[in-house]
């Protein structure tokens, strides 16, 4: 019984993060300097620092979210400032393509 409410709890968990993270997606794409909002780093930005060293680490420059989501990354020119709850990260500016939506 308690593994189950702990299961149930983790998938709620994880509903709640993917509305977050969809919630920063503009016209298919999250470009990191063009984020204005601040991010808690325990959601986005650990995400889309996954997201952005999977897809640099082949040659296609694409990946899949923890969602299920197709990707594509761009390096464009300049850098970016991703501002968190607990500092900024200066980093190159990178925009995230995402493939559209398929309704399965």
């Amino acid at each position: 019984m308690q593994k189950a409410a702990e299961r149930i709890a983790i998938l709620e968990k994880k509903k709640n993060e993917q509305k977050l993270i969809e919630g920063f997606i503009v016209n298919g794409i999250i470009s990191v300097a063009e984020l204005e909002k601040t991010i808690v780093p325990d959601v986005l930005r650990i995400s889309l620092l996954r997201w952005i060293s999977d897809a640099n680490r082949n040659k296609t420059m694409s990946g899949t979210t923890d969602f299920g989501r197709k990707f594509h990354l761009r390096k464009d020119v300049g850098k970016a400032v991703l501002h968190c709850t607990d500092g900024d990260l200066h980093m190159p500016s990178y925009i995230i393509e995402f493939e559209e939506k398929t309704d399965e």
